[in-house]
């Protein structure tokens, strides 16, 4: 059975304003579509705003401050494994791995040669931390962490941003989820016009996401 769900906000960090605002000064980080638009995020997907993690990879320094907030909140019990989730996730597994002194494994999907898995799970671990940098629905982690469950007891999804569904996520998907920041705290600092323009598009994005959660518990 995975660890018992975490507060959503006793086992945060304060939110690091000063970091969000860096983050949205970073170019191609934050597209907002115009109105009546939509970016396709993922397949069937469209979202009015487009988080793009790999233009951080151009601010090392900031990659840094993220992979330390992720580190801490994630500090309260010892972690045996490591395993990023392709791509967003691996940098940042990559670091906590390194840092936590843990074997690192990569999860790579659906592959012909059938090792989803690059490298392994040690077999006493007792734990696993799979990282993702954005979390959504739960989706893309869901497999990566359906094969965990038959190699380690304790599980948990940490991420570094969320659309704020984390305790659905951990209700329908039996998850322990540990997520630094929300993405509404992005789209509060952006210019007043921008905020406005978005909020209800926004909004609807969200419940969309919602009701995807709650599909995928009731075609399970």
């Amino acid at each position: 059975m995975p660890a018992g769900p975490l507060s959503s906000e006793a086992n945060k960090l304060p939110q690091d304003q000063e970091l969000l605002r860096e983050c949205l000064a970073v170019s191609g980080f934050l597209a907002v579509a115009a109105d009546d638009k939509y970016f396709e995020v993922k397949r069937g997907r469209l979202s009015p705003l487009y988080l793009s993690m790999k233009a951080l990879w151009k601010r090392p320094d900031l990659v840094a401050s993220i992979d330390e907030h992720l580190l801490a909140i994630n500090s309260d019990r010892p972690w045996d494994v490591v395993v990023g989730v392709a791509f967003g996730g691996i940098p940042h597994a990559v670091t906590l791995a390194r840092q936590l002194r843990a074997p690192l494994v990569l999860w790579r999907g659906n592959q012909g040669d059938g090792r989803q898995l690059a490298g392994d799970v040690p077999t006493s671990a007792q734990s696993a931390l799979v990282v993702e940098d954005v979390l959504a629905t739960g989706s893309s982690a869901e497999p990566s962490v359906a094969v965990l469950r038959s190699l380690v007891p304790v599980i948990r999804l940490t991420a570094v941003f969320t659309y704020g569904l984390d305790d659905l996520i951990t209700a329908t998907r039996s998850i322990d989820v540990s997520t630094l920041f929300q993405v509404d705290r992005l789209v509060d600092l952006l210019e007043i016009d921008t905020h406005g323009q978005l909020t209800v598009r926004y909004a609807e994005f969200r419940n969309r996401l919602k009701a995807e959660v709650l599909a995928a518990r009731g075609a399970s």
